[in-house]
């Protein structure tokens, strides 16, 4: 018994072990140098919506602001992970400037913990034409923030944060001053408990239930257990349907790895339950060690099927 636990168990420590590579130290702020204009610079959120998993696609409403230590050049920043689509000039000051801008942007999104994901929604931009030489940008706390009435349909705004980074062109030999304003969301636990997971759980349960019927019930047994794998292929299917194609396992991949391997062997069980009371129907000795080898494998699969799953879901969750 202990012996076929562990065997059934290395699976998972070979599939669930990857808890994705670690994540780099946040880069420090580019230090100002003699001869630079110095550019204070703040992001007002207004609005961001149309935030797709799918494509990493979304718009942001913004007002940008720059205060500059000398007269201000013409509008001359550029996005670098988007475009502008309407840009509005508010002020035009020779040392501040101000612009109600609304661009689309893109991210890549990070679905490894789908569908308890987290995202950074940056907005980048950097000078069109002045090198880290000639410009660097300065987030001032000040004129930076979200407005309280954002509101992402689908997900909740976790936090936001601003900073200033060197970013560095080898093929041009060239560095720019970056300025990053960085707004995190995540999916509602409760909501990715709900549609996620509860629905995945009934239909094993369901896959699960039908241990509970005696060998001499194998081909009732058959009807529940095909069903319910069907059941769990068509709901992954549906639950991924809206994710990239990415090259790793997501959260809600193994989650259902786990569950295809308690219905694949409540199904595997079953079988081999049809094939030996099929077997058993004479009177027989090798009839009679059949139906034994069936009540036995009955008895074993209705502990350690369920016991496999559970230690299973377990390895997923606490390594995500």
């Amino acid at each position: 018994m202990t012996a076929l636990l562990l065997l059934l168990l290395m699976p998972f420590i070979a599939v669930f072990s990857d808890v994705g590579p670690p994540s780099s130290p946040p880069e420090t702020p580019p230090a100002q140098v003699a001869g630079q204009q110095q550019v204070r610079v703040g992001v007002y959120v207004l609005s961001i919506s149309q935030f797709s998993t799918a494509t990493g696609s979304y718009v942001v409403d913004l007002y940008l602001t720059m205060e500059c230590d000398k007269e201000c050049g013409p509008r001359n920043f550029e996005f670098m992970n988007g475009r502008a689509t309407a840009i509005e000039i508010l002020d035009d000051d020779p040392n501040y400037k101000s612009w109600r801008i609304q661009a689309s942007l893109f991210t890549d999104p990070d679905v490894r913990s789908y569908p308890f994901d987290q995202h950074h929604l940056k907005i980048l931009f950097e000078d069109k034409n002045r090198s880290l030489d000639h410009l660097v940008y300065v987030s001032d706390p000040g004129l930076n923030g979200v407005d309280p009435q954002v509101i992402i349909a689908g997900w909740q705004l976790v936090s936001w944060d601003s900073k200033v980074v060197e970013h560095v062109y080898p093929t041009f030999d060239a560095v720019y001053s970056r300025y990053e304003f960085d707004v995190v969301i995540e999916r509602g636990a409760l909501s990715s408990i709900f549609k996620s997971i509860l629905p995945a759980l009934f239909i094993v349960l369901g896959g699960f239930l039908s241990l509970l019927l005696g060998p001499d019930k194998a081909l009732q047994r058959l009807g529940i257990n095909t069903g319910a794998l069907i059941g769990g292929i068509m709901f992954h299917v549906n639950l991924t349907s809206q994710l990239p194609p990415v090259g790793y396992l997501t959260l809600a991949d193994k989650f259902m790895i786990v569950n295809y391997i308690g219905l694949v062997g409540t199904l595997a069980a079953t079988v081999v339950l049809l094939m030996w009371t099929t077997a058993a129907s004479g009177g027989s000795t090798v009839a009679a060690e059949k139906l034994q080898r069936a009540n036995w494998l009955h008895r074993m699969t209705a502990i350690a099927l369920p016991l496999v799953w559970a230690v299973g879901q377990a390895f997923v969750f606490l390594l995500r």
